[in-house]
């Protein structure tokens, strides 16, 4: 920035006598004026340090922080899904320049197979129109992606057909996907802002939920059971059992 020269504490007219710093007007803390430059000193090394001592019998200040606090990085945000093509077709367009195909879970993929959990649905609605509509809401266990049809039905002037291609669902507003253990009879399931109420599933799907209750409590018998009886006990049981006596 400057070579090594007298500096002036001033910048005056050429010619002029001018008065330069000496070596005591350099201090931690201090502001210095250089070519009309401001420069604060915040710390010297060891040899300085031993230099004010001894010369001028002066400690010099310890060092001042002068470092700045390191902003947070802006966080990355996500814009919002398009609807071309798949959503994860196009997160790979986000996080990498070069975009690339998702990757698939190829063992996944080969054990489920042909496995898929067929439920019959019904919308939730208060529209008459609606209130007859049934649908085949299908869940693909090897790559946990759902297929909503719905039949033709004769006169209902709805011609029926796909209602939601195969693709992975989203739980409504959030970013948690539909998994296998959210669908069952019973259950409500949201899918493109309308509410599917799950009423019957084949034997597929009854078959495979009682093979698996640890993940579908709702199929354990043994659970069933135990629930039932526990209401029929004591006095209550004892009425409800008169009652099934004198009926016969």
């Amino acid at each position: 920035f400057v070579q090594r020269c007298k500096l002036p504490k001033s910048v005056a007219s050429l010619g002029a006598a001018v008065e330069t710093f000496k070596d005591r007007d350099f201090s931690i803390g201090a502001e210095v004026n250089v070519l009309g430059r401001k420069f604060f000193i915040y710390d010297c090394d060891g040899f300085t340090r031993e230099y004010f001592q001894q010369k001028y019998n002066i400690s010099l200040p310890e060092a001042i922080d002068v470092s700045e606090p390191v902003p947070e990085p802006p966080k990355r945000e996500t814009p919002p899904y398009m609807g071309f093509g798949s959503e994860e077709d196009s997160l790979g367009s986000v996080s990498q320049l070069v975009n690339k195909p998702p990757k698939k879970d190829f063992k996944k993929m080969y054990e489920n197979d042909g496995k898929t959990l067929r439920f019959a649905a019904r919308l939730v609605t208060e529209r008459p129109e609606d209130a007859n509509r049934r649908f085949i809401v299908s869940y693909f266990l090897a790559d946990d992606t759902v297929l909503v049809f719905e039949p033709p039905q004769r006169n209902s002037g709805i011609g029926g057909g796909k209602f939601l291609e195969r693709s992975k669902v989203k739980k409504g507003l959030s970013d948690d996907y539909y998994w296998p253990v959210d669908f069952y009879v019973g259950a409500v399931i949201e899918v493109g802002r309308r509410h599917f109420v799950l009423f019957d599933a084949d034997e597929f799907a009854f078959r495979f939920m009682e093979s698996h209750v640890d993940e579908w409590p709702q199929s354990d018998l043994d659970r069933i059971v135990k629930s039932i009886r526990k209401p029929l006990s004591g006095a209550a049981g004892d009425a409800f059992r008169a009652a099934a006596a004198s009926a016969q």
